[in-house]
């Protein structure tokens, strides 16, 4: 009789596994195709970040970083700058839209932060400290 249980269990288990396998392959389909993803530049052309999901999050590492870009950020603490997780656990809030935050590599702070994408080659990355009282927005650009 155990045996028999065993058996049903071990089938409904497997079933269950095979059923739940095309899920994650679909979720990584969609991952794939969500405009947010791609290397995006800053306004003032010295950094690239890379945007990709870290787990079930959207982050962004800094890919390219000028010689001045990198030198403000030395001055900070932060170095090297190229590797850094500039955007860290953003969340989808909307359609178009995330939160999350952002790493400030020439203030060496982290800042509450928002995502807004303006259309598929542009986004909005706004950020916050000090409870709201200063806030900064850029508007970046997608290079690929």
């Amino acid at each position: 009789m155990q045996k028999q249980i065993r058996a049903v269990a071990l089938t409904m288990l497997a079933g269950a596994a095979i059923a739940a396998a095309p899920a994650p392959a679909k979720a990584e389909e969609s991952k794939a195709s969500d405009p947010i993803l791609g290397v995006w530049q800053n306004p003032a052309g010295t950094i690239e970040v890379k945007t990709q999901y870290c787990g079930r999050n959207l982050c962004g590492v800094v890919t390219e970083a000028s010689p001045a870009a990198q030198a403000d950020a030395r001055r900070a603490g932060t170095d090297p700058l190229v590797g850094v997780h500039l955007l860290q656990n953003f969340v989808r809030v909307d359609t178009n839209a995330w939160s999350g935050t952002a790493f400030v590599p020439d203030m060496n702070v982290h800042v509450a932060a928002h995502i807004s994408m303006i259309d598929a080659d542009h986004l909005k990355i706004s950020g916050c400290e000090l409870g709201g009282l200063i806030c900064k927005s850029q508007d970046w650009t997608k290079v690929r």
